[in-house]
């Protein structure tokens, strides 16, 4: 059975030692559900009862959408307990998988988090001064905790070497606009997108010729997918 922990300063999620990304949050349009508390719950449901007030002007005094006016006045979260459910998370271009956190209370929203980082972060602790999350298999979306450890960018390569994903004569040089177009004519660019089975396939190929070109152009993958979602070489036309 895999072992679960809460994300340090987001109590609302975990994470288990499997690469799984859970939440308790209740899930709704900008997570507005996860703002209902039993408190907020029974205010509103008095002032329903009295009459007196539109749901369009209790959505805006209470600072909630519309829809959850409607379902308070059904009794949707009436004794409605509330279940871990597991995030998919998006992949980005060079494998990794991410998610944003909400604060259920506040509504603050963090930046995108790497899977990979909240797992190490929840198990072993924070990352250290001057290192990474690296995988031991090189494979950006094994997120098992036995595959992940904090270390350095410089050990991080020697894996890419080991497995053949990154050549061993790594330059700092810069590419030129000719390699920039080459890259991005090879690979088109992508937003992030939901994990799903339809997807793995091409985005396993799409993987696999980052890596081809990273060993061509004497680059990590990183910088070959950022050269080919517009995030490097912007300029570059």
């Amino acid at each position: 059975m895999p072992k679960y922990k809460r994300v340090p300063g987001w109590p609302h999620y975990r994470v288990g030692d499997d690469g799984s990304l859970w939440s308790i949050c209740s899930q709704g349009t900008n997570n507005q559900n996860s703002k209902m508390t039993p408190e907020l719950n029974q205010k509103i449901k008095r002032r329903l009862k009295e009459g007196t007030t539109t749901k369009k002007q209790l959505a805006k005094e209470f600072n909630v959408c519309k829809v959850l006016i409607f379902r308070v006045q059904n009794g949707y979260y009436n004794n409605r307990p509330k279940q871990w459910r597991r995030l998919k998370g998006m992949k980005s271009g060079d494998g990794h998988i991410y998610a944003r956190l909400t604060d259920a209370k506040t509504g603050t929203v963090s930046p995108s988090a790497g899977i990979h980082r909240l797992v190490l972060m929840a198990f072993v602790g924070p990352c250290p001064n001057g290192m990474e999350c690296c995988h031991y298999n090189d494979i950006a979306d094994d997120n098992r905790l036995d595959n992940l450890r904090w270390d350095t960018r410089k050990n991080n390569h020697v894996d890419m070497i080991r497995h053949g994903t990154v050549s061993r004569k790594i330059t700092n040089g810069k590419l030129s606009d000719k390699q920039v177009r080459q890259i991005r004519k090879c690979i088109p660019p992508r937003g992030r997108k939901r994990v799903s089975a339809a997807n793995k396939d091409r985005d396993q190929k799409r993987t696999q010729l980052i890596h081809h070109l990273a060993i061509q152009f004497r680059v990590c993958p990183t910088t070959i997918a950022k050269v080919a979602n517009r995030v490097y070489y912007n300029s570059v036309k």
